[in-house]
């Protein structure tokens, strides 16, 4: 069937991979004027050449935000677009009733006046100020390349300014990545390591930018499963949960409560790289489930948060148990090592309970030990205390 494919919002193209029709231009039977999205997030406006009983042939012309935005203002005509490419321009030649596409690389300067646009031939969008905003759209890409998919528009000093510090960009993408880890581990890391499986299984790639104040697009590393949920989804919907939340102290801390502490202190290094930046944000999230949040952060909330987070350090305590050898004990000045079964080591305080005991080292034993956080505000550095509680005979 002509385009039956490509009815079904999508187009296996074999030296591009699976390209899903965001949006469609010019419509008479089947697309004919359309923009692509491929799963590494490049953006491709394809238009038709050709159609006959045989095969459907297209010109591809993969487009960066910046031209895509001049494009939907009309600033830019077709014409300029493909003969005047910011890269490769591909034909791609769709047989009928074959599941892949043909592609060939096309050199603009020998571009037929059949392969070219009209010179004033142009997108007419109407314009809004913001691209692909509609709930719609990304619950839908979400759902069809089954990645959890999120947009952040970062707004600089709550402004339009579309540009953004080197720095202060690289803190919010390590410290959002780091939020996201620390929620998936479930308090199951200890001295705040954690294991390379968490790590793998939650990993959020950068895919493209987008026309915002500065806007940055994320997906999933990994696919969803037979449910709808891929490795990362239920932490990522957590983490914008408790931005949902805002300043509400109560609520912020409940959430927190249910979470490792290093789930608070990744959240804590998260806000603090916005408040230092002078940043608010609008996100949204949708996931292959169909989940979706919208939300709004101004500089004021972040500012709020900060300070909730940072007034209550119970957030930063934990107490956990171990088996391994006590190694040494220092009464005199307060003071133990340990090791657990995986060989690492922690030193500390001895709890005022026990200071009067007495210990046997070295030997093997059980221990419970609280572990405290404290975070450098300035350089978002940690640091690790330990209590020694309770000491037990291993059985």
């Amino acid at each position: 069937m002509k385009g039956e494919e490509i009815m079904n919002n999508k187009l296996e193209i074999d030296m591009l991979g699976t390209c899903y029709i965001t949006e469609v231009f010019v419509f008479y039977d089947f697309p004919q004027l359309f923009l692509c999205n491929t799963e590494t997030g490049t953006n491709i406006l394809m238009v038709c050449l050709d159609m006959n009983s045989e095969y459907t042939e297209y010109m591809a012309l993969p487009l960066s935000e910046s031209k895509l935005l001049e494009a939907y203002r009309n600033r830019v005509s077709l014409y300029q677009l493909y003969s005047k490419p910011e890269g490769l321009l591909w034909r791609i030649k769709q047989y009928h009733n074959v599941e892949v596409c043909e592609a060939t690389i096309r050199n603009p300067e020998e571009l037929t006046e059949v392969e070219l646009p009209d010179e004033d031939a142009f997108l007419d969008y109407e314009f809004d100020g913001e691209l692909e905003n509609d709930e719609t759209y990304i619950v839908n890409i979400s759902e069809l390349e089954k990645r959890d998919v999120i947009k952040l528009s970062l707004e600089p000093k709550e402004s339009h300014v579309q540009e953004i510090d080197c720095s202060s960009l690289g803190d919010i993408l390590i410290h959002f990545q780091d939020a996201v880890n620390s929620i998936a581990d479930k308090g199951k890391s200890i001295k705040g390591k954690l294991s390379q499986d968490t790590k793998e299984e939650n990993l959020i790639n950068v895919v493209g930018f987008y026309a915002a104040s500065f806007g940055v697009k994320f997906k999933s590393n990994k696919i969803s499963d037979l449910f709808g949920e891929t490795t990362a989804s239920k932490a990522i919907l957590e983490l914008f949960e408790l931005f949902d939340l805002k300043d509400n102290k109560i609520e912020i801390i409940k959430k927190l409560g249910e979470m490792s502490p290093k789930a608070g202190i990744k959240y804590r290094k998260f806000i603090n790289s916005l408040r230092k930046a002078e940043l608010s944000f609008k996100a949204e999230v949708a996931t292959p489930k169909k989940d979706y949040i919208n939300i709004a952060i101004s500089k004021n909330d972040i500012t709020k948060i900060y300070n909730i987070l940072s007034e209550h350090s119970e957030i930063d305590d934990r107490t956990i148990s171990l088996k391994g050898k006590l190694v040494g004990i220092d009464v005199k000045q307060n003071k133990f090592s340990f090791l657990n079964e995986e060989g690492e080591s922690f030193t500390g305080k001895l709890d005022d309970s026990i200071c009067d005991s007495e210990f046997v080292v070295p030997k093997d034993v059980s221990i419970r030990i609280r572990e405290q956080v404290e975070v450098d505000d300035m350089t978002n550095c940690e640091r690790y205390k330990y209590i020694l509680l309770e000491v037990r005979e291993s059985k």
